[in-house]
């Protein structure tokens, strides 16, 4: 299932629009991605550039094992390979075999509670935690 509607969309559509496992739903609004994240097993985010994905915490709050490419300034916090997801080079077609491969040999239900755990270190609350420690050890 591929969400979303970037320039790559046309083409992916027309070479595996017609095979009936690949569902490429485009454009989806934010409000029904729960939904999507809910009926999926994993989550797979192949950015070539990105700085810190939303989607990934997004995924792992909603209990899925994730995986996402090296071009993903979020990965080094969030994804703990073979805890609760993998890393790949989206560049790189061996590395994206070996990812989607490597979950066939995981249990999909427990990489998806660590990365709920993970992902609780990162919530809003957390964050405005380390932001005021760090405002009190610079004022001493």
């Amino acid at each position: 299932m591929l969400l979303g509607d970037g320039y790559l969309y046309d083409s992916l559509r027309l070479q595996y629009g017609n095979i009936s496992s690949i569902h490429l739903l485009g454009k989806v609004n934010y409000a029904q991605v729960y939904k999507y994240y809910s009926i999926a097993d994993v989550f797979i985010m192949p950015t070539i550039e990105d700085n810190w994905s939303l989607v990934v915490p997004e995924a792992m709050a909603c209990g899925l094992p994730v995986a996402t490419s090296i071009y993903n300034g979020c990965y080094p916090e969030l994804v703990k390979k073979d805890l609760n997801g993998m890393v790949f080079d989206t560049f790189n077609m061996h590395t994206i075999i070996d990812t989607l491969a490597s979950f066939h040999k995981h249990d999909l239900k427990a990489m998806g509670e660590e990365s709920k755990k993970i992902e609780a270190n990162f919530s809003a609350k957390q964050c405005a935690q380390r932001v005021y420690e760090a405002v009190i050890k610079g004022l001493k």
